[in-house]
């Protein structure tokens, strides 16, 4: 027998994220249709204490931890449908962000490579919280500073940049 009132949404995590993750947190329900929006008003219920060991499609053993979501009672999903969560740990308004793909680690340090008057300035950064794309930047930027986004190899501090059209400054 089964309590089709209480349904809950059942998720394995790597435990390192689970250890992020508390009761209440909220959570982010994507359909299984394509492009379709996120329903709100869903919720971590249980975090399961202990990890198990588990295989990841790539062959490596992982532990992971089980988390229940309670699912709102707009979702209207059927025993056994695929969803994708995000389950939203912390947020913070008003910060300064870059892409995450201008971020880079170097000799233990965050840095990013701002454009400043045509030549790429090597910045050493501070971050703060990560996700959906984007990296928190906590010092080593100013609002406004372009930085450079995916930066190859060749780029080094003080090298100068060619100009897109859209860079003036």
């Amino acid at each position: 027998m089964a309590d089709l009132d209480n349904l809950y949404i059942k998720v394995d995590l790597i435990a390192e994220d689970a250890d992020l993750v508390k009761e209440r947190n909220e959570v982010l329900v994507y359909g299984e249709g394509p492009g379709q929006l996120p329903a709100e008003g869903s919720s971590v219920c249980r975090v399961h204490l202990k990890a198990k060991e588990a295989l990841s499609g790539l062959g490596i053993l992982q532990k992971r931890v089980t988390v229940e979501v309670s699912m709102d009672q707009s979702l209207s999903l059927r025993l056994g449908s695929d969803v994708d969560l995000a389950i939203v740990v912390e947020e913070k308004d008003n910060v300064l962000r870059v892409p995450d793909s201008a971020v880079f680690k170097m000799n233990e340090n965050w840095y990013v490579f701002a454009a400043k008057k045509g030549k790429a300035s090597l910045r050493q950064i501070e971050t703060g919280l990560e996700g959906d794309g984007f990296v928190e930047i906590i010092s080593g930027l100013s609002e406004g500073e372009r930085v450079i986004v995916s930066p190859g190899n060749d780029i080094e501090d003080g090298i100068k940049l060619k100009s897109t059209g859209s860079d003036t400054k």
